[in-house]
């Protein structure tokens, strides 16, 4: 995958989020008086819209996300080419202390992330082609052309008065 990063999205794919993102990359990239203001809109964005996406993470043009609330990606993640993303769901660094340029989540092309899920740990890879459904926790490594889910249990527990 390249170094591109999740500003660079496809122009069809419009928000407010996603066009002001556009525009805070290029941005970032300049000299540090510039980067501080880039630094500023992207908190303003995480405040507004209950999405924390780092300028330093790596995501290929074809982000999508359904519904913004409670979306966080960790600033180690390098992700491709059409993300599918849904509201409440994490992607993180399990050991945040032991940071190297190693520890890094890697997501393939053409990911279907379902809502409420968590995808936490370090040295991750997930494949090209993967749909995780929602409510899962994934912190293992999916092969590519995979449907992923945690299986859930309903339990009643009748109580004694």
């Amino acid at each position: 995958m390249g170094k591109n990063h999740y500003p660079c999205l496809e122009a069809s794919q419009t928000s407010l989020f996603i066009l002001v993102e556009n525009s805070i990359l290029p941005l970032y990239k300049k000299n540090s008086q510039v980067k501080k203001i880039a630094e500023k809109i992207n908190r303003n964005l995480i405040k507004k819209y209950n999405t924390e996406i780092p300028l330093t993470a790596q995501i290929q043009p074809g982000l999508r996300i359904i519904h913004y609330n409670g979306i966080v990606i960790a600033k180690y993640c390098r992700i491709g080419k059409n993300l599918l993303i849904r509201q409440n769901t994490t992607i993180g660094i399990k050991d945040i202390t032991s940071i190297k340029k190693k520890n890094c989540i890697t997501i393939g092309d053409n990911v279907d992330i379902g809502a409420n899920s968590c995808i936490i740990g370090n040295n991750l890879f997930i494949g090209d082609n993967v749909t995780i459904g929602a409510m899962s926790f994934v912190n293992k490594d999916i092969p590519s052309n995979c449907i992923f889910y945690t299986k859930k249990e309903n339990a009643t527990i009748t109580r004694d008065r």
